[in-house]
């Protein structure tokens, strides 16, 4: 099957298609939610198609933006759907109509045509992400034997500003002209476009690098660009535009759908040549997040490249494929220093756009390959520490602890106090990463034998710092321990604060009349400690394993149980009072720690506590907790009761820990009756509570005097 879906705006969706043979031509369509309908296809006799082909046209009339598919029989997406069908006036105002029928982006979300015209200058602290970042980097691609070469696509304002309406004429970007100034960022190649076409005069004197109606560079500018960088990068012989087949048919680029026009562009498309590059993997995403990888054994060149893009290159895509035998593609802005580190390439690219430099992105997991959790481990096997021993010591091979002086701190860490997790550390990991990111996780074993647990940490040795602690396991929240003191000083140096979590509880913050994975850490003074409140469960995730991705989860809101969360919580603690305390871990636990509670402490922080995992897990758990006490297993097989169990191991007087665990394993694990909210823990922006998530916080923060006139009293 072959063919284009050439318009899909608010007031018409047309294309073509040809089939094979042995091909159905039997299609459907959907517009958003709606059900599929058969595809009207009628036979075509446009002369820019050379084959035997089908056309469509279907009349629409949208108010809204949705989105298009096509499908076959089976189900398969065809002809690059899902795409978006713009239908707003918000979205139609983004585009500026220029002359000769130029269309260019205007009004957009990073507000580009101020920065061109110079009305506007880049921000300082901006241009210095840019630049901290790129130093970065190139270091850690110098450590690591990488080639690093990163670029910035011009925007068509840039290349072709004559054509911009008059009041808007400019010869040069000012945006440009700004980042030349700026050092590293100097560094950052650009590629220019000569007004002469000359070099390809075979084809149409009129071609163009960009296309008319779209934003992008067209597959002439995308090659002319990318002769630019080979020569840059030292790459010979250059695959020529030659080897290629260039057809030219019709498009209607993502400018002109964003109007209700019906014209649509006449442009050259590349197509790659077949048998040459295979496709070995794709994640199937439509977008940002994209992964593919390709290998070419009859590439021009024998190495491997990650290149980390957005969608100009696309129109590139053919010519890297033919150029290196291996290639990963990654749609994002940010380099996510896992996909480096697992494709271990000889050269690494990073393409962003000219109008993308106004806001800077952090990489993902930059501190995994060896930055503050790569020197705590290292420090930890330097200096001898008994009580931590590195479970993946080797995972951060080429870095040393030279980087140490170039640390900056992370605003936070996530300690996982945990043991034999097997069914929770997946759920646990995942919703953390996406807080903090998984250089800023550190997981804390006590003493692991499950195999089943400790294969999932083999998993995930190569993302998250893992230690082995040798000490009872609630020893961990004693700062001021001798044991602890080298991990504690590591902490202090290497983040701004620290909480201490268990595999049960789930972190979530209070933000703009949100639930929210969002930790702003510039809100709070950095000598108060935040009470995370404990929201326990009402309901359980639906299936045999435990996620949080399906369905919303019932906590329980009602005033007592609030009140004792906000008591009994967990707290996140500013690194610099470590040598204040004396417990890292619940709120109110010590009176070093109420020292450093105000008002502003409560009301932001959530820990949604997973304390009933029901019959079966809950047993199993709260048995871990007993086995480490001393009591035997067997006693428990074969107690009917708590009162009995505290009889056969005849203790006179159990602690209160003990006869907590004792009543957990022996009580029914049912729900109980309460006023509970609904919550889904892994999309929290979007759930239902959020209207009343003000009131909740207000509440919590009003419940700070009362509390501390308890405590105040004894209670």
């Amino acid at each position: 099957m072959n063919g284009a879906l050439e318009q899909f705006n608010s007031k018409k969706i047309s294309g073509w298609l040809s089939f094979k043979d042995n091909e159905s031509n039997v299609l459907y369509y959907s517009i958003g939610s709606d059900e599929r309908k058969p595809l009207p296809l009628v036979k075509g006799n446009r002369k820019d198609i050379k084959k035997k082909h089908f056309t469509f046209n279907i009349n629409v009339n949208l108010d809204d933006c949705t989105t298009i598919k096509i499908q076959n029989e089976g189900g398969i997406n065809v002809l690059g759907t899902p795409k978006k069908i713009i239908a707003s006036s918000e979205e139609k105002s983004k585009v500026m109509k220029g002359h000769n029928g130029w269309l260019y982006l205007s009004n957009d979300t990073n507000n580009y045509m101020e920065y061109f015209l110079g009305n506007i200058g880049i921000n300082a602290d901006v241009l210095n992400n840019w630049i901290v970042q790129e130093n970065s980097r190139k270091m850690v691609c110098s450590f690591s034997k990488i080639e690093y070469f990163s670029f910035i696509v011009p925007e068509k304002c840039s290349v072709y500003p004559e054509f911009l309406p008059s009041e808007f004429f400019k010869k040069r970007s000012a945006l440009i002209e700004d980042l030349e100034k700026i050092p590293v960022i100097s560094n950052m190649f650009i590629p220019s476009f000569p007004k002469d076409t000359a070099l390809y005069d075979k084809y149409d004197p009129d071609d163009y690098f960009y296309y008319k109606g779209d934003t992008h560079w067209n597959y002439f500018g995308a090659y002319h660009a990318f002769t630019q960088i080979m020569q840059k990068l030292n790459v010979s012989p250059i695959v020529s535009l030659d080897k290629f087949v260039v057809n030219k048919s019709y498009t209607s680029g993502d400018l002109i759908n964003k109007l209700d026009a019906v014209n649509i562009e006449l442009a050259r498309h590349v197509k790659v040549r077949k048998n040459s590059a295979i496709e070995v993997f794709n994640n199937n995403m439509l977008k940002t997040g994209r992964v593919e990888c390709y290998i070419n054994e009859s590439a021009l060149t024998n190495k491997k490249l990650v290149i980390f893009h957005t969608s100009s290159i696309d129109w590139m895509k053919p010519f890297i494929l033919a150029q290196f035998r291996s290639v990963t593609f990654v749609w994002s802005k940010r380099i996510d220093w896992n996909i480096v580190k697992e494709y271990n390439p000889d050269t690494l690219i990073y393409q962003t756009n000219e109008r993308f430099m106004t806001s800077s992105a952090k990489d993902i997991s930059l501190n995994s390959l060896g930055y503050t959790n790569n020197y705590i481990a290292n420090k930890l096997i330097e200096c001898n520490c008994e009580s931590f021993s590195v479970f993946n010591r080797d995972v951060y091979d080429f870095l040393t602890s030279d980087y140490s002086e170039c640390i900056k701190k992370s605003p936070l860490k996530i300690i996982l106090k945990a043991k034999n997790e097997t069914e929770l550390i997946d759920a646990w990991i995942d919703h953390h990463a996406q807080i903090v990111g998984y250089d800023n996780i550190i997981i804390v074993d006590t003493g692991s034998d499950d195999p089943k647990y400790i294969n999932k940490l083999e998993y995930y040795k190569d993302r998250v710092l893992i230690l082995n602690y040798s000490k009872p396991y609630n020893l961990i929240h004693a700062n001021k321990s001798k044991a602890n003191k080298a991990f504690y000083d590591l902490i202090e140096k290497t983040s701004d604060r620290m909480i201490i979590l268990d595999a049960d509880e789930f972190m979530l913050f209070y933000n703009g009349g949100r639930f929210s994975k969002n930790f702003d850490s510039t809100k709070y003074d950095n000598d108060i400690i935040l009470c995370g409140t404990w929201m326990n469960n009402a309901s359980l995730p639906d299936g045999d394993v435990f996620s949080l991705k399906e369905k919303s989860i019932s906590f329980y809101v009602d005033d007592k149980k609030i009140r004792h969360g906000t008591k009994a919580g967990k707290s996140i603690v500013p690194t610099m009072l470590l040598n204040n305390l004396d417990h890292i871990g619940h709120n109110f636990h010590s009176q070093k720690n109420i020292d450093y509670i105000n008002g502003k402490s409560l009301g932001d922080v959530f820990i949604f506590h997973f304390s009933n995992l029901g019959e079966k897990l809950t047993k199993k758990r709260v048995a871990a907790h007993l086995l480490s006490l001393g009591i035997d297993d067997q006693l428990l097989l074969n107690s009917n009761n708590g009162k009995e169990l505290i009889e056969r191991i005849e203790v006179d007087n159990p602690n209160t820990r003990l006869l907590n665990y004792i009543k957990q394993y022996f009580e029914r694990h049912n729900f109980e009756h309460g006023e509970v909210i609904s919550l889904n823990l892994h999309n929290p922006e979007n759930s239902d509570f959020n209207s009343g998530v003000d009131l909740l916080s207000k509440n919590i923060v009003n419940l700070y005097s009362s509390l501390m006139s308890e405590i105040k009293k004894g209670s």
